[in-house]
């Protein structure tokens, strides 16, 4: 029942040439952060991570166990927003395709919008594609192509990418 609207992946041909015309990054980009100016709403946000506060729901991956706040993951997540509209009563949920490192790194930006603290791009990407996260997938694909050395690497991303599009989208 999980219906998803996207629009179509740019050509290799168009990809490559948007590539092209932006500014080489060093070869040590991939080491750079992101930064994002923070607001009040977001602090708030963050705090609430700390604090055990008013956690109603919990993530299960392997051992591990995240208590969260549903209405801030529904928010942020399309997928958790449909899950717990269909399911308003579910107090917790098993995922076993993201790791307990990736789902981390999910939650830190759930909360406060900052990009991931992770070399592995492909899994944030990967996992923020599986739980309907927009702006989380965006970043961790800026990352990725930050990260890249040449073109070809770029060329093979972009197969990958085009690959698994038509595998999610028909």
């Amino acid at each position: 029942f999980i219906i998803s609207k996207c629009t179509p992946p740019l050509s290799e041909p168009e990809m490559i040439k948007k590539y092209r015309n932006q500014p080489k990054p060093s070869t040590s980009s991939a080491n750079k952060v992101i930064e994002v100016k923070p607001n009040g709403f977001n602090d708030d946000l963050q705090k609430f991570l700390a604090l055990d506060d008013f956690k109603d729901f919990t993530v299960k991956i392997d051992d591990r166990e995240f208590k969260i706040h549903k209405l801030i993951l529904a928010a942020r997540s399309e997928l958790f927003a449909e899950m717990i509209k269909a399911n308003p009563d579910a107090e917790d949920l098993e995922l076993k395709d993201i790791s307990v490192e990736t789902f981390e790194c999910v939650i830190d930006y759930v909360y406060t919008d900052k990009p991931p603290k992770t070399q592995n791009f492909i899994e944030v990407f990967s996992a923020a594609g599986l739980l309907k996260i927009k702006g989380l997938k965006n970043i961790a694909a800026g990352l990725l192509i930050l990260s890249l050395n040449n073109e070809k690497d770029l060329k093979n991303l972009f197969k990958v990418y085009n690959l698994a599009h038509k595998f999610e989208h028909g």
